[in-house]
């Protein structure tokens, strides 16, 4: 069969649906003599073994620091937290040098992001820093958002790309708690859902900018902004007797607009947690209305057809819109 005919076929197979994507790939790679599943598994069990010995590492420096905090001097104790974290991260750009120590930089780098946060903390509190206007927790956030974004857009290393959306969120929390922490005529518990509210949709957008070329960690955002922003919405809509009518109802629209958006998206991580929080939603208005009722029985039944009637949908959804050509669509 020449190239042409080949193609041809290959074409109509792929319009027929009889053959995937994944499949044509692994063929391809067959032929070229390349088993791409078992090498990726080889190297994600190389950088697990990366990351547990940096764990181990941390925890070591931490048993230490505890075990010698009474006879450490000021200057010691400095050395012991944040001089660790700075040599790591010097050590980091060294291996970095050398593409073979690759990994073994992450792990110096997964360090770093670990200890030096607690080592900027007892800096501050070895020097007695104290600010009406920046609290030690900003400082250290702060410091620490733009240390990890600069060494993302120098060394283009995911470990930054993700600890910089950490300590983003993180110092987000600190510094807009520090501000309401000042107005008293201002309901911190509802100020925190709206936060939260906020941070989730953060998220989804960034997701949506890091699909093509962070898709692991996109798929991640995905799931966590869609779980801060559903959640926080039903914590807004509150509980009976004291719920709030117009958030209750504004989640019904919420809900159904993160499932459109999961079909516009192909995000199967949003699809199945909008799906749950339906369920959930229709549990708590069920639970929240009808409890005292003679119709809580029935409202069970029908509550109960309903969440089914919701997975199937669900399931129909996901093999319609997210396993499309046989693409692995995880969003």
């Amino acid at each position: 069969m020449d190239k042409d005919s080949l193609l041809t076929a290959i074409t109509h197979a792929s319009a027929e649906r009889s053959i995937s994507r994944e499949e044509l790939l692994s063929a391809f790679q067959k032929g070229q003599g390349e088993i791409a599943v078992p090498q990726r598994s080889k190297l994600n069990i190389i950088n697990i073994l990366y990351a547990l010995g940096g764990l181990i590492v941390v925890i070591g420096i931490i048993l230490f620091f505890e075990q010698q905090w009474e006879t450490l001097s000021s200057t010691a104790r400095i050395l012991v937290t944040l001089g660790s974290g700075i040599a790591t991260y010097l050590a980091g750009i060294l291996f970095m040098r050398v593409k073979s120590f690759t990994g073994v930089a992450v792990s110096f780098f997964l360090i770093f992001v670990l200890v030096s946060p607690f080592g900027i903390h007892v800096t501050l509190d070895t020097l007695d820093y104290a600010s009406p206007i920046l609290s030690n927790e900003n400082i250290i956030f702060s410091t620490m958002f733009i240390w990890t974004l600069a060494s993302f857009s120098l060394l283009r290393l995911s470990i930054f790309r993700t600890f910089s959306v950490i300590f983003g969120s993180l110092l987000f929390f600190s510094s807009t708690g520090a501000l309401l922490e000042r107005n008293p005529a201002i309901d911190i518990g509802e100020a925190f859902e709206y936060r939260f509210l906020l941070l989730g949709i953060s998220y989804a957008l960034l997701a949506y900018s890091w699909k093509k070329i962070a898709p692991t960690l996109s798929s991640w955002m995905y799931a966590l902004g869609t779980m801060m922003f559903l959640s926080a919405a039903l914590a807004l809509g509150g509980y009976a007797p004291s719920a709030n009518k117009p958030w209750e109802i504004a989640y019904i629209g919420l809900n159904f607009g993160i499932l459109f958006l999961s079909v516009v998206l192909k995000s199967r991580a949003m699809l199945v947690l909008g799906s749950l929080y339906l369920m959930g939603y229709i549990m708590k208005i069920t639970a929240e209305y009808f409890s005292d009722s003679l119709g809580w029985p029935i409202s069970l039944v029908l509550a109960g057809f309903t969440l089914i009637g919701i997975g199937y949908v669900t399931f129909m959804m996901n093999q319609r819109f997210m396993k499309k050509d046989g693409v692995n669509l995880d969003g």
